[in-house]
């Protein structure tokens, strides 16, 4: 990920991360 959407992916990585934990 750039530098300049640090906050959103480490965002999308949270959510991406919470999900993988409901769905496995």
């Amino acid at each position: 990920c750039t530098p300049t959407y640090s906050r959103f992916c480490v965002e999308i990585t949270n959510k991406a991360r919470r999900e993988a934990k409901r769905h496995w």
